[in-house]
C-alpha cells in the first residue's frame, strides 16, 4: 500500500506594497515644487516625479520612460 502526501494549500495572493514608507504628494505640482526644492539645495541631485499604482505623486532619482 502506498502512503498518500497530503499537498498544502496554496496561501492567498498578497499584493507587495513598496509605497508605505514613501512621502506621497496629493498633486503633481506639490510634488514637482519639492523636488525642485531639493534639487536647488543638493546641485547633483536629480529628481523625477512619478505617479504611484495607489493613485498618489512620488519622487525617485530613476528617470521613468511614460
Amino acid at each position: 500500500m502506498t502512503k498518500r502526501h497530503k499537498l498544502s494549500k496554496p496561501s492567498p495572493y498578497r499584493k507587495v506594497v513598496s509605497s508605505v514608507d514613501k512621502r506621497r504628494y496629493h498633486t503633481k505640482k506639490e510634488a514637482e515644487n519639492t523636488a525642485e526644492v531639493q534639487m536647488l539645495q543638493n546641485p547633483g541631485l536629480e529628481l523625477f516625479v512619478y505617479k504611484g499604482p495607489d493613485g498618489g505623486w512620488y519622487l525617485t532619482r530613476r528617470k521613468h520612460d511614460n
